[in-house]
């Protein structure tokens, strides 16, 4: 019951420096206008943070009332079917779904990181995975080991929230689906407790750069922030040890970059921050993208963007990431952490170029059937659709 020019209300909190969320927040607004619905969007920033105390941050993170009626006045005078949530941490706060509730709007959330089981929503803690609270009610080892920026009161202000929606049963009872973008996330979830008939998998896509190279392709390329979580000193030390290897192209910036400099290996070339087009021609020229994070990674964007421009991935064997990148088949799996088992696969990837193309060819198959655009909006069309058919048929009021 999908109707021509459906509006919809989208929502998000954007962070203070941008990553693959908010991308992906701009690119769905799009993808509905370009299809001809009307969307609403009402965005907050983080920006905010620096000038708010601590009390303040700890109220309004639980429950914003400011956001509450903002969002309630946006849905009354524009009216959608839908509101559709990507991040509220921390300036919108679950408050929002209330006001959803309220007006009669149902209410769908996509979960682009781990915020309602974790902290730091990263699931990552003393430089590997660490998935303690996810088996626990209170999230009380968060508090424990200062997981959200370092510091006890902010991660408070986090678990405190996260502990009160639960008691309250807003993840439950506010929100009608939640978008997940891989399996592996969706399992994560569930053992969470989030109502698995709620858990909708949809990927990410990205735009067709087209897999045409004038260039001969050559090397290797990185792209990310350089923190340690992206597994960038792993692939460095991998990299001194395949002699054969030629060039990687690091693109990207953060505070390891001057560390990550200093005792690099010649053959490594650091190129900071680039835009969109840069960042494309060089996925495009390189043999492979190298992709060594240590992260429960969601859907990272570089790998979706290696797969449309027909570039085989070269990436850890954790979370989510074998279900993008086939061993083998659309690119290579090495032991997370593991600098020996990275240097055996960029060794490979070397001395086998003509098994990387065909793998390469491969990915771009995979891209094509899952990844784009125009996959993207069918298969969120189907859950506005399902939503909206599920509101008439029981005249759900927000409960």
């Amino acid at each position: 019951m999908v109707i021509e020019g459906m509006k919809i209300l989208v929502v998000h909190n954007r962070y203070q420096h941008r990553g693959g969320e908010d991308v992906v927040f701009e690119e769905e607004v799009r993808l509905l206008r370009e299809h001809g619905h009307e969307v609403v969007v009402f965005e907050t920033s983080n920006d905010q943070l620096a000038h708010m105390g601590k009390l303040a941050m700890f109220c309004r993170t639980l429950w914003s009332f400011s956001a509450y009626r903002d969002v309630l006045q946006v849905i009354r005078e524009s009216e959608p079917a839908i509101m559709h949530v990507h991040n509220t941490f921390p300036f919108l706060s679950p408050s929002i779904y209330y006001a959803a509730s309220r007006a009669g709007v149902p209410v769908i959330q996509t979960l682009h990181n781990y915020r309602l089981l974790c902290a730091n929503a990263l699931f990552f803690r003393g430089g590997k995975a660490c998935d303690l609270c996810l088996h626990t009610r209170t999230l009380w080892p968060g508090v424990r080991y200062n997981c959200y920026r370092g510091s006890r009161s902010a991660t408070l202000s986090v678990v405190a929230m996260l502990v009160f929606h639960r008691i309250l049963g807003t993840w439950r009872r506010k929100v009608k689906r939640y978008i997940v973008l891989t399996a592996f996330a969706r399992d994560t979830f569930i053992q969470g407790g989030l109502p698995a008939a709620r858990l909708h998998v949809r990927p990410n896509f990205t735009m067709d750069p087209g897999e045409a190279c004038d260039h001969p392709r050559q090397g290797g390329v990185f792209v990310g922030m350089l923190h340690s979580w992206k597994g960038c000193d792993v692939l460095l030390s991998a990299w001194k040890r395949c002699k054969g290897a030629g060039e990687l192209k690091v693109i990207g910036d953060g505070p390891l970059k001057e560390p990550l400099e200093e005792g690099a290996d010649k053959r490594i070339v650091f190129s900071g921050a680039k835009d969109a087009v840069y960042i494309m021609h060089a996925i495009q020229r390189a043999s492979f993208l190298v992709f060594p994070s240590l992260l429960y990674e969601n859907m990272p964007r570089t790998v979706l963007e290696a797969m449309a421009c027909g570039t085989p991935v070269i990436a850890s064997d954790i979370g989510s990431i074998p279900e993008m990148v086939t061993h083998r088949e659309t690119g290579l799996l090495f032991e997370c952490g593991d600098v020996g088992s990275l240097a055996e696969q960029i060794g490979w990837a070397s001395t086998h170029p003509a098994e990387m193309a065909r793998m390469g060819q491969n990915a771009r198959k995979d891209y094509l059937l899952k990844y784009t655009p125009e996959a993207a909006y069918r298969s969120l069309l189907a859950i506005y659709e399902e939503v909206l058919s599920e509101a008439k048929d029981t005249s759900w009021c927000g409960d």
